[in-house]
């Protein structure tokens, strides 16, 4: 059960699809939010067994390394090229959250709805975390961005995260999310979906699903001069304001609901409202996190499937939605089986476009709806299959991806450059390898990249001349070794990470090294070294391993876990070969013997343990 208790509270909001196709629809209804102290929330649960493929990147399109990723209790880092994977765990169906952090990025995330068996994809798009201003405590304050947007702070309103008054500068980190961008659903939190009190028309107590139409959204975060994490407190309010778009001006209504992103729950919470002032919305807020305009309506579960004119399922394929009565449209992703479902508005006539290549040349467009209104949230209105027809500049392309030992991969993928873009599939059949790509510019040729995540290894990159189709034929990934990784050796039994966060703070000489991988037992090792007067390549002892954690699979069918505090822990040697600077490697290895619980036998076992790594200096 999920509790929140708010001064002013009446939706818990998400709006997404499975592969996130996202709706901003205009109403001119006007929402006076009713008052509601506490609500209750326990979201309907459907487990199914999926995948998620995901890319993070920058605001340049520059893929971020070394983000942290967490899809419910499930835990990993992204790769060098931004690249992270869930393989194979529960999920559920009707509506599973991704988040990602970075430290100078507001946090990034999505939701979608995985179908059993399905390979899925997000690609998140992190937020830089500028900052617009700052102002001493006591004095308050009105910053403003070059974006449009405003917050007036007031005086002796900002608290420590203890709830205590603060008393200093301020810093202001601050950004604008258009709500007509192309790529919201990559920069936006979450979905654009709610839970409200009797629906829409509010006739009722129990809570019903809703979508919500943004008219503008804004990320606010405070820090000390110190760094430390503030926040509005003593019972004090700022004043947000929001520019509204052109093209959502005439339909924006007079007052519209003011909604707060609750991370722990990954929804919209409606706290408050705000009035239209020209072409601005303005309204307060009681604290900071995403703050968003949005106006709710009627929703209809629907879903369908898009194939090539070959009949090949289209994978990562942008669908839009565009609502006619307002023209305000969304786009989101198509599954690993061409599939794609969503919360759409119901009793509407919606076009709906397919797109290739990440944005690129139109393939197929069309009228579907009205949708009825859907108070089933388990099954979807069938859309239909949609089969392409433009054919002329479609690349269907088959490979065969295999492992050092010849055998096909089962967890990788293959990366495809098309006039300077790479495109990321998720490989979990390297005997089957099948996509399509438009060459939107007639380009005469393409490379290739394959990677195996299991063996840490790579092709080298192929050229191919373009034919259509294009067998890429056989690939071995297995000429390269990926620079980032940890393997766990206890007494024979291997378990590989190939994701590693590092950290690094020169003021007390601390390095604190961490791998994660997804599973039910949220797999982990981490260790950190400490009160070292300067880190270099060398040999530490025992007296300066003061923390470590380790969870990984055991042979008996369960996990074995061992944690150690500070200086209890009984590693004999911590081994650094390479300390490289900023953006280089470290490498080294750590061994020694360490008790374990091990839950498959369910007692206390002392095993040796030996561990190597290899990972980019942040």
């Amino acid at each position: 059960m999920k509790k929140l208790t708010l001064l002013t509270l009446v939706l818990l909001t998400f709006f997404a699809c499975r592969k996130n196709i996202e709706e901003n629809l205009t109403t001119t209804t006007t929402i006076t939010p009713p008052i509601i102290t506490e609500v209750d929330y326990e979201p309907a649960v459907i487990e199914v067994i999926a995948t998620l493929f995901g890319e993070v990147y920058d605001e340049s399109g520059t893929p971020i390394s070394n983000a942290a990723v967490t899809l419910d209790n499930n835990n990993t880092n992204t790769d060098d090229k931004g690249r992270f994977v869930f393989k194979d765990i529960s999920m559920n169906k009707l509506g599973a959250y991704v988040e990602v952090n970075k430290n100078g990025f507001f946090p990034g995330s999505d939701r979608f709805f995985p179908e059993e068996g399905s390979v899925n994809y997000v690609k998140i798009t992190l937020l830089d975390k500028s900052n617009i201003g700052n102002f001493p405590s006591g004095e308050g304050a009105l910053i403003s961005s070059p974006e449009g947007i405003s917050i007036d702070f007031p005086a002796n309103g900002v608290v420590d995260a203890d709830g205590n008054p603060y008393e200093g500068t301020v810093e202001v980190a601050a950004r604008w999310i258009d709500p007509t961008a192309t790529n919201l659903q990559e920069i936006m939190p979450g979905g654009l979906q709610g839970l409200m009190p009797g629906g829409v028309q509010g006739n009722g107590d129990t809570f019903e699903e809703v979508a919500l139409a943004s008219f503008g959204m804004m990320a606010v975060e405070l820090e000390g001069s110190n760094g430390e994490a503030l926040n509005l407190g003593n019972d004090k309010k700022a004043t947000l304001t929001f520019p509204v778009p052109t093209e959502l001006l005439a339909n924006a209504p007079a007052t519209i609901p003011l909604w707060y992103f609750n991370e722990s729950v990954g929804m919209w919470v409606i706290e408050g409202s705000a009035t239209l002032q020209g072409a601005e919305y303005i309204g307060e807020v009681s604290h900071f996190s995403f703050w968003n305009c949005d106006a709710p309506f009627d929703v209809a579960k629907a879903c369908g499937i898009v194939l090539s004119s070959t009949g090949t399922p289209l994978a990562n394929a942008n669908i839009k939605i565009t609502i006619l009565s307002s023209g305000v449209s969304r786009m989101g992703w198509t599954n690993s089986n061409g599939e794609f479902s969503g919360k759409l508005p119901a009793n509407e006539i919606l076009e709906l476009n397919v797109f290739e290549n990440w944005y690129c040349t139109e393939l197929y467009t069309t009228n579907i709806g009205p949708i009825p209104t859907s108070t089933d949230t388990t099954t979807c209105f069938d859309l239909g299959t949609f089969n392409l027809t433009n054919t002329s500049q479609e690349i269907d392309i088959t490979a065969t991806v295999l492992d050092c030992a010849g055998s096909p991969v089962t967890n990788g993928w293959l990366e495809i450059n098309l006039n300077g873009n790479n495109y990321s599939f998720y490989i979990e059949d390297g005997s089957n390898v099948s996509m399509i790509l438009l060459n939107c510019t007639n380009q005469s040729e393409l490379t290739v990249l394959a990677g195996n995540i299991d063996d840490l290894k790579v092709s080298d990159q192929a050229n191919y001349n373009i034919t259509y189709p294009l067998d890429l034929g056989t690939i071995t990934a297995c000429d390269n070794t990926l620079p980032e990784w940890l393997i766990v050796d206890i007494e024979g039994d291997m378990t590989t990470y190939p994701s590693v966060s590092f950290g690094y703070d020169a003021g007390t000489d601390t390095l604190t090294l961490s791998a994660q991988i997804p599973g039910p037992n949220n797999e982990l090792v981490q260790f950190s070294l400490i009160d070292v007067t300067e880190i270099a390549p060398a040999s530490y002892d025992n007296s300066n391993i003061q923390y470590s954690n380790i969870v990984v699979p055991s042979t008996t069918g369960g996990f074995l876990n061992s944690s150690c505090g500070i200086g209890s822990c009984t590693f004999s040697q911590l081994d650094i070969q390479v300390f490289g600077a900023v953006g280089e490697l470290v490498t080294g290895t750590i061994s020694g013997t360490l008790d374990f619980y091990d839950s498959g036998t369910t007692s206390n076992v002392t095993k040796d343990i030996d561990i190597t790594f290899s990972i980019f200096r942040d």
